[in-house]
This record gives structure tokens, sequence and C-alpha cells, in this order.
């Protein structure tokens, strides 16, 4: 069963900030609802910029938020630059995750080289967010092309997600 579209919250109220933002598509995925966005560094007079996490892009920009799955709607002519929503805090957030299980609620949520989501303490994860996982089980959720993808569900707890923390080896500073 389809629980909703990835990267909006199931549950709404007066605790979600969702914001309308300009998409650098440079970086791209064949489904990317539901992925970790960075806030690109852009002077604050513009509208807030956001990219995919991939191709390395993860230094100096911190995390934004959640990409949604109405996004897309158009493009601005002539730039590498799509309209888009993303959740920067929220409950019940469908997102993407890794094949990894999620097997202790208590470890956090990090993300992955592509923006997808798993334990905080996974080989792959390469930071972590303000969230928590709700449940240990997977479910499936629509992304932009309407297609059924595999899903965890998080609460995002903080619209100023932290810095980039990449995971190093013990011993390493």
């Amino acid at each position: 069963m389809t629980i909703g579209l990835m990267g909006n919250p199931l549950k709404k109220g007066k605790s979600d900030v969702i914001s309308t933002c300009m998409l650098d598509t440079t970086i791209t995925y064949p489904s990317m609802a539901g992925r970790l966005v960075l806030s690109l560094n852009r002077p604050a007079s513009e509208q807030t910029t956001v990219s995919l996490v991939g191709g390395g892009n993860e230094a100096g920009n911190a995390p934004q938020g959640i990409l949604s799955a109405d996004t897309f709607k158009s493009r601005v002519s002539g730039e590498a630059l799509a309209v888009c929503s993303i959740t920067e805090k929220g409950k019940h957030i469908p997102v993407r995750v890794t094949a990894a299980d999620i097997t202790d609620l208590t470890l956090g949520v990090g993300y992955t080289a592509s923006g997808e989501f798993c334990q905080a303490d996974h080989a792959d994860a390469v930071g972590r967010i303000a969230a928590k996982f709700v449940s240990t089980t997977k479910d499936t959720a629509l992304d932009e092309n309407g297609a059924e993808v595999s899903c965890a569900i998080i609460e995002l707890s903080s619209a100023s997600l932290p810095q980039v923390v990449i995971n190093k080896p013990p011993g390493q500073a």
C-alpha cells in the first residue's frame, strides 16, 4: 500500500516548514524526491537555491531539507534551475533509503553520498541530520514520476540542519 508522496509530511500541522526553492539540476538521479538537498552558498538577496547531494558538493554547503515529490513543475528558461519545494521540518516524512535495514531507532539518521537516508552508524553514511526514524519498517511512497519507491519514515526536527559531519574511522581527525 502506498502511504503518500516522497518528501511530503504525512502528518501536517503548525510544526511543518516547507519552502519553495530553486533546484540546481546539475546533479540528477532518475528519481529524486525523498533525497537530501544542500543549500548552495548564494547571496542573501537571491531565492534559496538547493542541490541534491552528490558529486562531492557537500563541502561548505549545509543540509537544507528533503526534496518533495510535488516538485519539478517548471524550469527557468536557459538555466539549470527548476522550481521545487523542500521539507525543512515535519512529522512522518517518507524518505528514500538505502537497501540496508533500519534496526535501531536510537542511532539517528544519516545520509549517503547520493542523498539517500540510512542509520547514522551505517558504513555508507557520510553525514547525519537532526531527525529520527519513526519505525524500523519500510513502506512505499510515490516519487515525482508516480512510481512506487521503498521508503522509511522520519521526523525532521530542525529547519536548520547541522553542518555536514563526515564519518571517519576511529583515530582520524
